[in-house]
């Protein structure tokens, strides 16, 4: 079964049961947020959120994110959610417009959040929330490119790309009157990879070449701690890494770790973050094979 045929599985039966509750309200489309928690604050380098950044070289990301439907019960709340990311970086230039390198992400979530047990357990802001997410990742260079990194045998091809299926939790828990902590964890399969863990080698290889994927399996982890300054402003401290096993064998295990510092300031349903990182690992888009350290300024822009 594919990841989309998966999906498809969960959303009916998610629906029925949905349907079926007799004390669920009825359901409420197009809302912004297809989580519980913003995914515009996470420090992830696919986080789909409008923004700039520049060190040493400048990057830009044009995102959305939002659930198309919501069922909301008395103790928990069921969304479908939607998300898409485009963005550029540069691979070479130093120019403050990104354009050399381009990658997409599409992603379908079905998030699952209970209310009432988060805050019996965590606090009173506390969240706890379970997701199934199909989605499709690619990587680009535009006709201006000059990608001059050689080619080496334990490189992973098409950006580490593909089309994955997999589970992502995310919670909050409140450590005082002003002080929160998060967590998210990642673990997407690709389809390679999962026809490869049935022992279809040849399978697993045949779709590897047709889906354009260099990765087999993605695992991230995120921990962050925010400090409430007013009822609109924050000021927030992220770690996130991630770790890419790749499809060929002889190719090597790509890992990403990133700290992010950044305030927040929200009007209405937009919040604006200016921001501080430092990552090291893997680069962005098909220079994924390189390993850098980057200090890097910049600012986002999120709906939630």
């Amino acid at each position: 079964m594919t990841p989309t045929r998966w999906l498809v599985a969960a959303v009916v039966g998610a629906v029925g049961v949905a349907g079926n509750g007799a004390r669920a309200r009825a359901a409420e489309w197009l809302q912004l947020g297809s989580r519980a928690l913003p995914r515009g604050d996470s420090a992830a380098p696919d986080a789909p959120v409008l923004g700039v950044a520049y060190g040493p070289r400048a990057s830009s990301r044009l995102g959305t994110d939002f659930s198309v439907v919501t069922w909301r019960r008395e103790t928990r709340t069921l969304r479908l959610g939607f998300a898409a990311l485009i963005g550029f970086d540069n691979s070479v230039s130093r120019r403050p417009l990104a354009g050399e390198l381009g990658s997409t992400e599409v992603e379908m979530s079905l998030a699952w959040s209970l209310e009432a047990w988060a805050r019996r357990h965590l606090g009173p802001q506390g969240v706890f929330e379970l997701a199934l997410v199909v989605g499709r990742q690619t990587a680009f260079a535009t006709e201006r490119t000059v990608l001059l990194d050689p080619y080496r045998p334990d490189d992973v091809p098409f950006g580490a790309g593909g089309t994955f299926l997999g589970p992502e939790l995310q919670g909050r828990i409140g450590f005082g009157p002003r002080w929160d902590g998060t967590l998210r964890l990642g673990l997407h399969a690709y389809e390679n990879g999962i026809a490869d863990l049935f022992g279809q080698r040849e399978v697993s290889d045949a779709v590897a070449d047709y889906l354009h994927e260099g990765a087999a399996w993605q695992t991230s982890i995120e921990a962050a701690i925010e400090r409430r300054l007013s009822d609109r402003a924050c000021a927030r401290g992220a770690l996130y890494a991630e770790t890419i096993g790749p499809h060929d064998d002889t190719a090597k295990q790509l890992w990403l770790a990133r700290v992010e510092l950044a305030p927040a300031f929200a009007a209405r349903a937009l919040v604006l973050s200016p921001f501080i990182d430092f990552e090291a690992g893997h680069g962005p888009s098909l220079a994924v094979n390189r390993t850098e350290l980057r200090l890097r300024a910049g600012v986002k822009l999120y709906a939630y």
